[in-house]
């Protein structure tokens, strides 16, 4: 109840200047009722069948990772684990992995979410080999059981900014995904860098 009247204020402050134009031109006001807007609020604010998706991740997996620093040299291996849960009555998919990354111990987070109202899911990912934070839309193809999403990051080693990456993740069966991540390389477009093989614990 108190994120609907807190909304409900919102959407009268925001409609508060347009109400003003139309006083001003001698126009009725005409600003949607206070059910029209619950309504909205409803729509929008439900989970739905894009949720339903996010939910599939729940629970603990282990995985084997592959990193290319050169495509013409075999890649860098290591394992590690990762752990979904839902949050906010499943509006929302909190990732914590842990792994390594040349060596070292490193541990990541996402929350990733799909928004009704752009239609596209989102995503947000940071961890512990930095500060920064990258963020990520995309879509569900279901002929191939892929989630693509691309988004924009910063190389900090090179003082690249706004390199365009793409993830994905392709469901072989219910308890098994292949995850890859394509970076920009100068020249070479999107280069595949990393694939993670997860398979469901429990």
């Amino acid at each position: 109840m108190k994120r609907a009247f807190a909304l409900l204020c919102l959407s009268l402050f925001l409609l508060s200047p347009v109400v003003g134009q139309d006083k001003k031109k001698g126009k009725t006001p005409s600003a949607p009722s206070p059910e029209e807007i619950a309504a909205a609020m409803q729509k929008y604010g439900q989970p739905g069948e894009h949720h339903k998706l996010l939910a599939k991740y729940v629970g603990k997996w282990k995985h084997t990772d592959k990193m290319w620093m050169d495509p013409s040299q075999p890649p860098m291996t290591s394992e590690g684990t990762t752990e979904y849960r839902l949050m906010m009555g499943g509006r929302y998919l909190v990732q914590e992995y842990s792994g390594a990354f040349m060596g070292q111990p490193f541990n990541g987070m996402a929350m990733t979410g799909y928004d009704n109202f752009r239609e596209e899911f989102k995503s947000v990912w940071v961890d512990d080999a930095g500060t920064g934070m990258m963020t990520m839309t995309g879509k569900f193809d279901p002929a191939t059981r892929t989630l693509s999403m691309s988004g924009k990051m910063d190389e900090p080693m090179t003082g690249e900014r706004d390199k365009t990456f793409k993830m994905t993740d392709r469901w072989v069966d219910d308890d098994t995904i292949v995850s890859e991540m394509y970076d920009t390389i100068p020249g070479k477009g999107l280069v595949k860098v990393m694939e993670i093989t997860a398979t469901r614990i429990k």
